[in-house]
């Protein structure tokens, strides 16, 4: 039951075997989320396959880089393109027209090298929403633990972005 205001995305994927649980699970109980794809993944058609599945159902499709490695902040101009504009390129008619990007922000740490002066030029330039977020309840280190705290975070703010796994 949600009592607050929010968004939940999905990041990282996306992955085999999981995908359809949650593409069924978001269906059953009527939830749009937003699904950040890293471009490695998206590549396999399986992967593209689902994700055309989530955006039929309404789901929001958005970028979360190449290859998951690296800050963009941290990156040279030339690698920063990579992972920004080729994730774009791959997406092609999956992107959600706000052109959503969210940074690897490796363990949900917001700081300056998610982006960077070369990373914000390049996403300000090709008109990208960043999306951050407000709770990383830690799903992929505690698989059973994660809703305890998701749902605490959620309760302490009127608005919160949660970021899950797929």
């Amino acid at each position: 039951m949600r009592t607050r205001g929010g968004k939940y995305t999905f990041d990282n994927g996306p992955h085999r075997g999981v995908r359809t649980a949650v593409l069924e699970i978001l269906r059953d109980y009527d939830v749009k989320a937003n699904f950040f794809v890293v471009g490695d993944r998206l590549a396999k058609p399986a992967a593209r396959e689902a994700m055309h599945r989530a955006a039929a159902e309404g789901h929001r499709i958005g970028g979360h880089t190449m290859t998951h490695s690296v800050p963009i902040g941290l990156l040279d101009e030339a690698e920063a393109r990579h992972e920004i504009s080729g994730t774009d390129e791959l997406m092609g008619d999956l992107r959600h027209p706000e052109h959503l990007w969210r940074p690897y922000g490796k363990g949900g740490v917001i700081n300056d090298s998610i982006v960077g002066p070369i990373g914000a030029r390049m996403l300000v330039q090709g008109g990208y929403t960043c999306v951050l977020w407000t709770s990383v309840p830690l799903d992929w280190i505690e698989p059973d633990a994660w809703v305890d705290r998701a749902l605490a975070d959620i309760e302490s703010t009127d608005w919160s972005v949660v970021v899950l796994h797929d």
